[in-house]
């Protein structure tokens, strides 16, 4: 799943931006960092178009392509397109799940920002990896057993799939108690672009807000096996 995270900072960086507006009061970082996250977790327009000057229209296609950017993790498993909806629509349900408060932004000396933010990651896999390990075992015994006994073996499609819906029944459990990790701060700069007269918060510090907000252990496993 990690691999996937640096094609998500590309698109959060085009949603961390604001027009300046030249007003003279002081630019609300807090209130930025605020929205861009909403957008990314909750979907939460609203606040994003007000920091932004854009539609609701376009701030819901930048969500959405934050969400299609994760869904490649599951495009690339082989599952029918079915299935392949059920992890689209898993996917917001977990965004939604994440845990984090803003701090108070700090004003440096050069008139930029630096925003804290309280992360408490929600776990992927928390607590299911032995009881997917489990369905998965017992489903190739069943499939060795019908092989052992001259009965036609499932293909190799099936058997994917098979798999991608236990796969999808364990990561939906989670959902329903989610566990979560130890808390972390993470630190967000909320620069000011003199050239592009925006307001806008680096790439690296997407990055470790994306990768804070999920902890991904034990996902290339579960995958490997699905």
């Amino acid at each position: 799943m990690r691999k996937y995270v640096r094609n998500v900072v590309v698109l959060l960086v085009a949603t961390a931006v604001v027009v300046l507006t030249g007003c003279q009061k002081p630019f609300d970082a807090t209130g930025y960092t605020q929205a861009v996250l909403d957008l990314i977790t909750r979907g939460e327009t609203e606040a994003y178009e007000g920091f932004a000057d854009t539609s609701e229209e376009e701030a819901r296609q930048q969500y959405e392509a934050v969400i299609s950017s994760y869904m490649q993790e599951f495009d690339s498993l082989g599952f029918s397109d079915e299935l392949t909806e059920k992890f689209r629509s898993y996917i917001p349900d977990l965004m939604k799940k994440t845990k984090y408060t803003i701090q108070e932004a700090k004003e440096q000396e050069d008139g930029n920002f630096e925003v804290g933010v309280e992360v408490e990651p929600v776990k992927m896999i928390g607590g299911v990896e032995e009881e997917l390990k489990q369905k998965l075992q017992e489903y190739i015994a069943k499939v060795q057993e019908q092989i052992l006994n001259n009965q036609a073996a499932p293909t190799d499609e099936e058997m994917t799939e098979a798999a991608g819906e236990m796969l999808y029944e364990c990561l939906s459990q989670v959902l329903e108690d989610p566990q979560y990790g130890e808390k972390s701060m993470i630190t967000v700069h909320v620069q000011e672009s003199k050239k592009d007269n925006v307001w806008e918060i680096p790439s690296e510090d997407i990055d470790a807000l994306v990768t804070a907000l999920i902890d991904t252990t034990g996902t290339e496993e579960a995958f490997t096996l699905s």
